[in-house]
């Protein structure tokens, strides 16, 4: 059937690979989304169209950049609680890595070091910074 088609297939898979940035930004943003996918679609070479049949004449018909747009962000929302969800918890868990590193330094080849509490976090190149300092004023 019509999902096993080339075009659809190909139309499916710039949705698929499009829906997180999709749903991450503001409406106006989303809506140029959805425009360049049917575009991507229309500049192909043969170019590729939008078809719906017609039930009277069972003919098929390119349905127009309108609606072409509309079923596009359709595709584009599908799935959208599930895959807010995941981003959700992806970015929970960069915050946790985060604060888990933020709070323990390792230099290579050494332990790591435990910054105490209210006490100046250590950071590295600062100390590099400083005893570059240290042997310029002994040399």
């Amino acid at each position: 059937g019509t999902n096993n088609h080339p075009g659809n297939q190909h139309w499916r898979a710039l949705v698929a690979s499009n829906k997180r940035l999709y749903l991450s930004l503001h409406k106006r943003r989303k809506v140029q989304v959805a425009k360049s996918i049917v575009r991507a679609i229309r500049l192909q070479s043969p170019p590729g169209r939008f078809l719906q049949k017609d039930a009277m004449t069972k003919r098929w018909y390119d349905i127009g950049d309108d609606l072409a747009h509309q079923k596009t962000s359709q595709a584009l929302r599908e799935g959208a609680p599930e895959i807010r969800g995941a981003m959700k918890n992806e970015e929970a868990q960069k915050r946790e890595m985060t604060k888990a590193t933020t709070n323990k330094v390792q230099v290579q080849g050494m332990p790591k070091l435990e910054v105490a509490a209210g006490q100046r976090k250590f950071h590295p190149y600062a100390m590099a910074t400083s005893l570059r300092k240290g042997f310029q004023r002994n040399s």
